[in-house]
């Protein structure tokens, strides 16, 4: 089986000036694991989830508890801080690691797990024609 049979075609990207709150709403939303981060045709960074937690739990939720006894705080009572205007190219993943449409799925199975990628852009002729996430990738077995 070949990326192209597996991979999600309605892709949706994100601007690098965009905010952690505004990827942040598009991954809840879609119910996604990451985004590709384009600036113009090119993608130049992808976005996750994963990314954004460590952000929020490095830079929003430790330094409250740290700071403060606060044994009730909860993450949500914190969401509406202002790091979440955060641009997206200052926490991205780059550079990109891309698929071929053509790569068989044993091979981006193996390339998620060791070099532990949740989303994987798929280009053609430089161009995203669409992303290949681990939740891909359960729909095979």
């Amino acid at each position: 089986m070949k990326v192209k049979d597996i991979m999600t075609k309605a892709v949706v990207a994100i601007d690098p000036q965009s905010t952690v709150r505004d990827a942040g709403e598009i991954l809840r939303e879609r119910r996604i694991s990451g985004l590709p981060v384009m600036d113009g045709e090119s993608v130049v960074g992808m976005i996750t989830v994963t990314a954004i937690m460590r952000f929020i739990l490095a830079n929003i939720y430790q330094p409250h508890v740290t700071r403060e006894s606060m044994p009730d705080l909860r993450l949500s009572d914190l969401i509406d801080s202002e790091k979440l205007n955060v641009k997206v190219n200052q926490l991205m993943t780059r550079p990109v690691r891309s698929l071929d449409e053509e790569d068989s799925v044993d091979e981006v199975m193996k390339l998620m797990f060791v070099e532990n990628k949740h989303t994987l852009p798929v280009i053609k002729d430089g161009r995203l024609i669409g992303v290949v996430g681990r939740r891909d990738l359960v729909e095979v077995m």
